[in-house]
């Protein structure tokens, strides 16, 4: 967490950042997560759309911004190294249940982010989307 000092307040920042293969449902997540309101829309500079919400934890003014990364694809591969993997107070790798190489790749991302946060206890966070496509399953519920 980071803190701002304005007239007197002190409020935490807390960065979340979805990642996850494109079409595995990071943007629906974000929508979920965070106010509607998009407050930085994607561009080439910072290629993620983020997104912010205000909450009282333990009294405490909290301001979560909900980073949804563009998907693989928009992203050189620096970028994603250097500024994703790093910038996060939080991680949520978003998996399709319908894709099976969505979910071998979310491990490859907990890995990476694993040896970039060593000594940190950030927390990473797996998330299954899709369950309406129950018929479709390509990764079993164990």
């Amino acid at each position: 967490s980071e803190s701002s000092d304005s007239e007197g307040s002190w409020e935490a920042l807390y960065r979340v950042v979805l990642l996850g293969d494109p079409g595995v449902g990071k943007t629906s997540l974000a929508s979920l997560f965070a106010d509607p309101t998009l407050i930085q829309s994607a561009n080439t500079t910072t290629k993620e759309d983020v997104y912010e919400r205000t909450l009282t934890v333990d009294g405490e003014d909290t301001t979560l911004l909900v980073m949804d990364t563009w998907e693989a694809e928009k992203l050189d591969e620096s970028w994603s190294q250097e500024s994703c993997l790093q910038v996060g107070s939080a991680y949520v790798i978003v998996y399709s249940i319908a894709d099976r190489g969505s979910f071998e790749s979310a491990s490859e991302l907990r890995i990476q982010l694993r040896r970039t946060h060593q000594a940190d206890h950030v927390p990473i966070i797996l998330v299954g989307n899709k369950a309406d496509l129950a018929r479709c399953r390509e990764v079993s519920v164990e």
